[in-house]
């Protein structure tokens, strides 16, 4: 298993995070990176710590698919939450 704690980024984050609605693929906010917490600004991959510059969610109904990539668009992790019913 990867850990945050074992590695370090690959390259200094950009600082900032937009995040998309799926279905539109319209922007729907920017996040300041810096007042983010290590775990979501970055993903750990087998080449080291690589910042998440979008993230992607699509909302199935009963889920919330997220996707998170890096900035060549490289697919960094991918969660699916359920909704609160």
């Amino acid at each position: 298993m990867l850990s945050m704690k074992t590695q370090q980024p690959r390259r200094r984050h950009p600082g900032k995070i937009e995040v998309y609605d799926g279905a539109t693929n319209k922007l729907v906010k920017t996040l300041d990176a810096t007042k983010l917490a290590d775990s979501v600004r970055y993903a750990p991959t087998k080449d080291g710590l690589v910042a998440v510059t979008r993230v992607i969610t699509h909302d199935t109904g009963k889920t919330v698919q997220i996707r998170e990539l890096g900035a060549d668009g490289q697919l960094l992790r991918s969660t699916t939450q359920l909704k609160k019913q």
